[in-house]
Formats: structure tokens, C-alpha cells, sequence
């Protein structure tokens, strides 16, 4: 997960949750481009990137946004669910590199414990890093709370009215479906995505 010599790395810190929702939608979330200018207080990058990948039990979320407190900073994020229990988000703002490992186990067919945990790449003053890594872990954490009221709040939707800044939804819950035991590939797909989305 850390690349690199591990001493070069701050130890992990962990943040523990629970939210009233199922599963499937906490990886759906990523896919909602607009809910990082609205939610999270960002704005797409001027030479905007969003690529989504799918290869057998992974989904890759390649995408690049700006900060829009203080000085505006580029963020490259670069996130991979391995299947509906682990995602991995590695984010570079200038010499700043981190990484969120997320686990999500549902407890129940409507509640999901979740855990983030964090680490940076050290800098080369042992102060900045103390500073830069506070900040860092309360700004995902403070996002990961963001989302939690859409959570638990949102209504799913079989055949979702989409835009653009969607993101491929449609394609997100035909990989989603491989992860449960009453899944037959052989059944035609009931849901096709819609042109543009």
C-alpha cells in the first residue's frame, strides 16, 4: 500500500465509523463527480481528468481536483476499490503524498462499520509533517463525515436519472453485482446504461 521504504512513511492512524446505509452505495459515492464541489469543497481541476476502470474484482477512480480553501492546490487522487470491502486512495497535492486504506464490513443489510486509516510520506522537516498530517487526517475524516447524512439518506434508485457528472453508474453496479451470491452472469442485464452516461 505504502510505497517505498516504510520508514520514509508516518505510522497509520485510524478512525472508526458506523453508518445506516448498504454497502454498495459507499463505492458508488466516488463515481458523483459534483459532490466534490458541493460536499467536500473542491472544484475540478482546470485540465480536468475522471477515468473509471473496471478489471475483475477492482474499480479504479483516476481523477484530479482543486482545493478552494487557501491557496488553490491540485489534487491528484487516484482511488481503487478491491471489491465491496477495500479501497485504497492515494492523493498528491505538491511534495505531499498520502494514502487512505478504507475497509467497510456491513453488520447488517442496512449498517456498514467502516475504518480509515492514514499515512503521508514524511517531508523533510519533522514539524511540517506533524502539521501537514494533522491537517491531511482531519480533512478526510471531515469528508468522510460529509457523506455520511447523503448515506443515509439517499434513496437507491434501479434506474437512476443520471448527468454527465454521474459518472458511470450504470456500469459501476454491473461490476457491483459479481460480489453477491445470488448473481447468475448468465442473465441478461436488466439495466443498460443510457447514451452519455
Amino acid at each position: 500500500i505504502r510505497e517505498g521504504d516504510p520508514a520514509r512513511w508516518t505510522p497509520w492512524t485510524t478512525e472508526c465509523y458506523e453508518v445506516r446505509t448498504h454497502v454498495q452505495e459507499m463505492g458508488e459515492n466516488i463515481l458523483d463527480r459534483a459532490h466534490f464541489v458541493h460536499v467536500h469543497d473542491m472544484e475540478e481541476a482546470a485540465a480536468s481528468r475522471f477515468e473509471v476502470s473496471f478489471e475483475g474484482p477492482s474499480m479504479t477512480v483516476q481523477q484530479d481536483l482543486e482545493t478552494t480553501h487557501g491557496a488553490a492546490r491540485r489534487v491528484a487522487s487516484r482511488t481503487t476499490n478491491w471489491g465491496p470491502g477495500i479501497s485504497i486512495t492515494r492523493v498528491d497535492v505538491g511534495r505531499v503524498h498520502a494514502v487512505t486504506f478504507i475497509t467497510h464490513t456491513p453488520v447488517e443489510s442496512e449498517r456498514v462499520a467502516f475504518e480509515l486509516s492514514f499515512s503521508m510520506h514524511r517531508l523533510d522537516d519533522p514539524e511540517a509533517t506533524a502539521a501537514v498530517e494533522r491537517i491531511n487526517r482531519e480533512v478526510t475524516n471531515a469528508q468522510a463525515r460529509q457523506d455520511m447524512p447523503i448515506w443515509e439518506n439517499k434513496v437507491y434508485r434501479e434506474r437512476p436519472v443520471l448527468t454527465a457528472l454521474d459518472g458511470p453508474v450504470h456500469d459501476y453496479r454491473r461490476w457491483y453485482r459479481q460480489f453477491y451470491s445470488t448473481w447468475d452472469e448468465t442473465v441478461p442485464d436488466p439495466v443498460r446504461s443510457e447514451p452519455g452516461t
